[in-house]
């Protein structure tokens, strides 16, 4: 069996001038014991594996390279892990032929592939390929899961790749992911790292933090030395200003559009370099997290030194005049929405066909069609980027929720990204599942109505259709069934998350129900009124409502709690069935109805504060970016529209 433990060594050394600095204690032991009598293969590659790290973090890159080298003339070790052990050493050393080669060795021996995996995905990051790198990694991942030293260094690399290929919510979501599906294997101190620093790019990034906090607190995985140290602090270092500097962060395309300021040509820093990818001992890919290290290069190499007090201080700086500039930025953000005050564009064109829902991916839409699926636009673009076919036949009309009656049963009813799977509801009452590559890759009949889907935490699956409701594992869709299936009262008019581990869904007879995921259980169940409930939105400040009469009813937050009572906040009205719920900026609630408006209003009071008109009876969602600058909404026959509040 391979050594799991012989994976993700990247360290970068630390130290300026090797010649100031003695050779590390350390490396003295490991040397001893490594050649000692009786040493099994495991224990001499993690006393190796130290050595490598102690050795290079200390300057003494030579010493580790002389025991690695000494290491594979020994007769009847395991080749592959050695020589990838060497490679690894290479390239944070800096000398990247030398590592291809030993990577090239460790190709032509026995041993487990993703162990060749990681090699390549380590190597395209140190060239800066990072798309190709993060394929590699995801392989790794997969080809890894019962090894939990190799999964951990998979899935760090993998996440500094996403932040680099313009995903980041998909390198947190991922990462978090990882660490809810087995906290006892998975809630280390480098995961922690790497998700507080993504977490400084989000909206909410102190919230972020409090939250993992909570969590790994809650779970009594770490202990409270891991829990109080740097991972759950701002990273103030020239790294995450180099980062911040990066033109798509700046311009927000990994979260919410084009329109952002781009950095001016005198505030640009360089591309940076690859990040620290370490393994073993340290916090993998913990892109910002070494304070207070400043690079610099010597002798054509790559190394670190001690930042000085003013580098500090300028840094803070930096860091403080960035942090207000997205202050003021989210200020004027809310200020809009107050105001109603938005730029209104076409998002994307569909020329041949109607345009029924649509799906929010950065700068980019996915579009829900009546006849032709689903379409991938850039922002402004006529021409899809991709086309995603659904199976069923248009011209057969199946019964519809909206004053024409009728659709194609091919018409789009539900449309949802996750980042890594695209999930379609249909009108015929029809899951379809796609891959980021755009293969069809689950492909079910829920039931003979339309089709509501919703997705948590980017794993369990959850659609509705009818008198019926399923979720799936979309980590694990095997034979394409659901993981459990439940027969509700009545037909299900609406579906979306809920709190926490839950899913909100409405009913015909007027009532709301909360079940737990996966397995569907009932949580709590309300009648909210005598006609069906067609949409609902919840957050942890409470549940909003709406209804086949076009009421909008805000509920209290104890809503979440099964047995308590459910107190009414604010009503509001629309002349026609109600579509689609969502929170604005500005602290609003957003409602679009068939009466073809879309109205704010105050989250706390209900409050009017402005109405978008103009759109058709055909109406049925909208989506806000994480940022909360931008609203596209479909209800516009064939063109998604785009209000822009963050620069109107």
């Amino acid at each position: 069996m391979t050594n799991s433990k012989a994976c993700g060594q990247w360290i970068t050394p630390l130290r300026a001038s090797p010649s100031l600095v003695k050779p590390d204690p350390s490396i003295r032991l490991c040397r001893h014991v490594s050649v000692g009598p009786g040493v099994s293969f495991e224990l001499r590659l993690q006393l190796l594996e130290v050595l490598s790290q102690v050795s290079l973090a200390s300057g003494h890159g030579a010493l580790g390279l002389q025991e690695l080298q000494r290491a594979l003339g020994r007769p009847g070790e395991e080749g592959r892990q050695l020589w990838s052990l060497l490679g690894r050493h290479h390239l944070s050393w800096g000398n990247l032929p030398a590592a291809k080669d030993a990577f090239e060795n460790a190709r032509s021996c026995v041993g487990e592939e993703s162990t060749l995996l990681l090699n390549q995905g380590l190597l395209a990051m140190a060239s800066s390929d990072y798309s190709a790198a993060r394929n590699a990694f995801e392989a790794a991942a997969v080809a890894t899961a019962a090894l939990e030293e190799e999964v951990l260094a998979a899935e760090n690399n993998l996440a500094v790749c996403k932040f680099y290929t313009k995903d980041l919510r998909g390198a947190c979501e991922r990462l978090e992911a990882l660490v809810k599906k087995e906290p006892v294997r998975f809630l280390k101190p480098s995961i922690l790292h790497n998700l507080a620093s993504f977490y400084e790019f989000s909206q909410d990034a102190s919230g972020k933090r409090r939250q993992l906090h909570m969590f790994a607190a809650t779970t009594q995985i770490l202990e409270s030395k891991d829990l109080s140290g740097p991972q759950f602090l701002p990273p103030l270092n020239h790294r995450i200003l180099q980062l911040m500097e990066l033109p798509w962060l700046r311009s927000g395309l990994d979260l919410a559009g084009p329109s952002r300021p781009a950095p001016s040509a005198s505030s640009a820093a360089p591309r940076p370099a690859p990040p620290t990818r370490v393994g073993r001992g340290r916090s993998v890919a913990a892109v910002w997290s070494v304070a207070g290290l400043v690079r610099w290069r010597r002798a054509g190499r790559r190394t670190w030194r001690k930042a000085t007090p003013s580098e500090e201080e300028e840094e803070r700086k930096r860091v403080a005049e960035v942090s207000a500039q997205e202050r003021a930025r989210r200020e004027r953000i809310d200020d809009h929405w107050r105001d109603g005050n938005a730029k209104a564009q076409p998002a994307a064109i569909i020329q041949n066909d109607w345009v029924r829902r649509v799906a929010l991916a950065g700068d980019e839409v996915f579009v829900g069609t009546s006849s032709t699926g689903v379409r991938r636009h850039s922002f402004g673009s006529v021409e899809p980027k991709q086309v995603y076919g659904v199976h069923g036949n248009p011209q057969r009309m199946v019964t519809a929720d909206h004053p024409a009656k009728v659709d194609p049963e091919t018409s789009v009813t539900s449309l949802t990204w996750t980042g890594q799977h695209l999930c379609a509801g249909l009108a015929g009452g029809r899951l379809q599942v796609w891959n980021e590559e755009g293969w069809l890759i689950l492909d079910h009949e829920v039931n003979s109505r339309p089709c509501y889907v919703c997705v948590y935490d980017s794993s369990i699956l959850v659609a509705a259709a009818g008198d019926s409701i399923m979720a799936w594992d979309l980590n694990d869709l095997g034979d394409a069934a659901p993981r459990c299936r439940i027969t509700m009262s009545c037909r299900v008019h609406c579906l979306n998350l809920a709190f926490e581990g839950s899913v909100a869904l409405g009913l015909a007879d007027g009532s709301l129900e909360l079940r737990s995921l996966p397995d569907l259980s009932l949580l709590s169940r309300r009648i909210l009124g005598p006609v069906p409930v067609s949409a609902v939105y919840v957050d942890e400040r409470g549940i909003v409502s709406g209804d086949d009469a076009g009421q909008v009813v805000c509920w209290d937050a104890d809503a979440q709690m099964p047995g308590e009572e459910w107190q009414i906040k604010w009503r509001g009205q629309h002349q026609g069935r109600i579509v689609a719920l969502n929170r604005g900026g500005g602290d609003s609630i957003i409602s679009a109805g068939l009466d073809g408006h879309i109205m704010a209003r105050k989250a706390e009071t209900g409050e009017h504060m402005f109405s978008i008109p103009n759109h058709k009876v055909w109406l049925g969602s909208m989506c806000v970016s994480e940022e909360l600058d931008l609203l596209v909404t479909d209800g516009r026959d064939n063109a998604v529209y785009l209000y822009d509040f963050g620069n109107p």
